[in-house]
This record gives C-alpha cells, structure tokens and sequence, in this order.
C-alpha cells in the first residue's frame, strides 16, 4: 500500500477495506436482514455487548439494584456486533444508528425506546432519581462531565484505538495525532481528580461511570493491547486512584461482566436475566458440561420422549429439524470414548438446557433460555 493517496473527487466504497471492520462497516443506514429481537420478563430490556459503551449501562444498572431499585431490574440480551446482529431489523428499529447499547422500557405504555449510551444514562439516573445530584451545581457539574466523555472517547476509541491496534497498517502521522489527544484527555481528567474525589466532586455519578469503561481501563492495561505502556497511563496518578476505587465496587464489577464475550470465561455473562446469574450462569459454569449431563439428559427423553410441548421449546430456540443431529448426538454421547465433534457437543448442551428447563418448571424457563443463547448451533 502507498504511503501517498490522492482522494478521488467522488469517494466510492471498497467493500474489502476497512481492516478487522470491513465486514460490518459500511456507508449506509438501515437492516441487512430481518431479525427479532427477544423480549424477556422485566420492564428494561437492554440489547447490548461489553464494549465501553455498553459498559457504562450495566454498571449503571447494577448499581441501581444495588442501591436497592427494584425497578431497576433488567434483562441484558447479547448483540454480536463482529456478526452484525446490530443489522438486524429489530435492533434498527430500537436504534435506527445501529449502535450497542439500545434500551426498551416496556414499564411505559408506548413502549420506549432508548438509544445512545449517555441518552440511556441520563434517562435511567432520572427515571429512579439516583446517581445524579439533586442539587443545580453539582448535577451541572455531572452533566459537564458526561458530555465531555461523549465528546471526547471518539478520539480515544475510533481515533487511537483504531490507528494503534486494530488498524491494517500502521500511519505514524495518525497515531502521533490520536495519542497527543489522548493524552491530553487524560490530563484533563488527572487534574480534575487531584481536586475531586469523583467527576462530580464528593458524590459518585453517572459521569463516573460513564468516563471510567474508557480510561480507567486504559490505566489497568485493559484496552487496545499494550497502550497502557505506550500512553505511560500509570503516570496519571490521580486517575489511577480513581479507576481503583471505582473498580472495587462490587456493581462495577458486575456490570463488566454482564454481555461480555472474550476474556476469561469466569468473567463472562453473555446474558443477564436473574441476579443469580452472576453465581450459575458465567460461561465457565456453561461449559462444563459433562457427559453424565449429557447421559442423564438422553435417559430422561428416552423415558418420555420429545412430546409437543418439549418440540415447541426447541422450536423456539431454533432447534427445530434437528432430529439427525439429535440421533448423531445420542451416538456420540452415548459411547465411551471421545466425545465427537464440537458441533455435537454444542448441540448436546443447547438441548441439555431445554431439558433441564422443561424437567425442573416453570421458574427454570428463563435460565434454559439463557443458556440456550448461548450456544449457537454450528455447521458440521
């Protein structure tokens, strides 16, 4: 590739360029392909992944269950964005810019959607009246500071980020321009926390949690490969101090891990429908599934066969016409031996779930739908 490039008059779009993003990225709006998008049983549903800005909305809801708002009780559906799930005509209708998060407030009547992830922190803050000050100085003051971090987490995110560690080739002249932002943003921040305990002074606010999922982690080597060491982030001292309180929050904690896909497998809960989730429901706790699950699961549809009941469930969790590969898994499974293939194990551990759904009532609907999710069926 030539360092020089002369822009046409009229741009035209290159579908292969674009580096890791040229899949999903492209120069118009609207759905790719028809898609619904599941409703769970709370009033929130929130479609959403662990990025930064998704982030920012479970720890915020996270913390308002903690804070002891029922209300606040949400069902966190999982948006592949590499897959393009954002495409879908059911997330473009909740966001028609096609971008995580998006949010459904069904406790309304229109239901209503939300989208932009500072839109969803101001109307959540406002709707339970939590974690923006009351009074006119220092909710100002937390507004300053969220609309700063809107403004200023392009640079950082689709600016640096992108230039310096996902971008198919490296330019200096846009890494030199993004990293002399950058850390200017984080200068900003540094001496604004020597004076402040949090973004809005003595109360911690949706401003915290807004600015903390984008440059709190870049000072615990979270974010961008090694740009911790080449932003030297550790030297921003009062930042520091700050991410570190704020990631000991146990809602913090939590709301990191809710729609997180990578990563350790302990700190991935790719849904979230229960608070219990975050005890059963982590991607570890789903992969250990064991061929005496798998054993007990073919004894129990052999005592009672796959009634019209237990095939509606499996309709709906698209495993209808599933009946060979339901018999390749018996076979699988049912030997000594190796297990066979990943497909088949995949397969074995979506219809597990249903099972145990279907078996153990009602009340188990919810996490067998979860844990359904989760395993994507795969071509042989």
């Amino acid at each position: 590739m030539s360092d020089d490039y002369t822009p046409p008059k009229v741009w035209t779009w290159e579908k292969g360029n674009g580096g890791e993003f040229a899949s999903i990225n492209r120069p118009i709006a609207g759905p790719t392909h028809e898609k619904e998008l599941p409703i769970g049983k709370h009033p929130l549903q929130l479609y959403s992944l662990a990025t930064p800005n998704g982030q920012k909305v479970t720890i915020l809801l996270e913390e308002l269950l903690a804070a002891g708002h029922t209300g606040a009780e949400y069902d966190a559906w999982l948006i592949q964005i590499g897959d393009g799930d954002q495409f879908g005509s059911g997330f473009v209708g909740v966001n028609p810019n096609s971008k995580i998060p998006a949010l459904m407030d069904h406790s309304v009547s229109p239901a209503l959607r939300v989208f932009e992830s500072g839109s969803i922190l101001l109307y959540l803050a406002e709707k339970f009246g939590a974690f923006l000050p009351n009074d006119l100085p220092a909710r100002t003051q937390a507004l300053n500071w969220l609309f700063w971090q809107m403004g200023s987490a392009p640079f950082l995110g689709g600016g640096f980020g992108h230039f310096f560690h996902y971008a198919p080739v490296k330019i200096k002249y846009a890494i030199d321009r993004y990293t002399m932002e950058v850390k200017r943003q984080m200068d900003v921040l540094d001496r604004h926390l020597a004076d402040n305990r949090f973004m809005a002074g003595t109360e911690y606010s949706i401003a915290d949690m807004a600015i903390f999922p984008w440059y709190g982690r870049i000072t615990q080597g979270g974010a961008y490969g090694d740009a911790v060491t080449f932003l030297d982030a550790k030297t921003y001292k009062n930042v520091v101090r700050w991410t570190e309180e704020i990631a000991a929050r146990p809602a913090v904690q939590r709301g990191l891990m809710v729609n997180r896909s990578s990563g350790e497998l302990s700190g991935q809960l790719r849904e979230r429908h229960d608070a219990s989730d975050f005890e059963t429901m982590t991607q570890d706790k789903l992969e250990r599934l064991t061929r005496k699950d798998v054993v007990d699961m073919l004894s129990y549809l052999e005592q009672h066969g796959l009634d019209e009941e237990l095939y509606a469930q499996l309709h709906h969790f698209s495993l209808k016409g599933e009946k060979e590969k339901f018999s390749r898994t018996r076979q699988y499974w049912s030997k000594d031996g190796e297990i066979g293939s990943e497909t088949n194990r995949d397969f074995a551990a979506r219809l597990y779930c249903v099972v145990a759904g279907h078996k153990r009532g009602e009340e188990w609907d919810d996490i067998a739908a979860a844990a359904l999710r989760l395993y994507p069926l795969k071509a042989d």
